[in-house]
């Protein structure tokens, strides 16, 4: 097997993992093993990739070694450099601009729990949508005032 297609495999195993491999082979409607043979074959049939990437698997990164979100990330910077240039922006104006434009879009990344919320989302009805995100709101309301020192109630003066 080639280098590339070596470390094409050893990306994607890191890939399952972190999406979970056993969420994935559910929404792919395969085994385990299938996933496991994939990352350690490095080939993976052309559809199968489609759906892999539909699921949450960094496509870009498994085939190139580079994060698509960077991609897209250091675009934008580009833009923004761009545009001040254009605006007649001084090199310290420059890099500011640039400098916020990389931190807001920076997002933190998606634990497998987080992810599997986000895919039962996604594949919910527009009908049933809003009743997920009202079942959320109403949980993470509940776990916030169970986390809050309870007082003790107040009683009228003592005689």
């Amino acid at each position: 097997m080639s280098k590339i297609l070596s470390s094409a495999g050893d990306r994607l195993r890191e890939e399952l993992e972190r999406c979970g491999v056993s969420h994935l082979a559910r929404v792919l409607g395969v085994a385990r093993n299938t996933l496991y043979n994939w990352a350690e074959k490095g080939n993976v049939p052309v559809d199968r990739l489609a759906a892999l990437g539909d699921a949450g698997v960094d496509i870009a990164y498994v085939l190139t070694g580079e994060r698509a979100a960077l991609h897209a990330v250091l675009s934008k910077v580009s833009v923004a450099a761009m545009i001040a240039n254009r605006l007649g922006k001084t090199d310290t104006e420059k890099s500011s601009i640039q400098e916020a434009v990389y931190f807001s879009l920076q997002a933190p990344q998606l634990t497998q729990e987080e992810q599997q919320l986000l895919d039962h989302y996604r594949a919910a009805s527009p009908a049933v949508r809003p009743a997920i995100l009202a079942a959320a709101a109403s949980l993470a309301g509940a776990a916030q005032s169970e986390s809050k020192p309870k007082r003790a109630p107040r009683g009228k003066g003592k005689s």
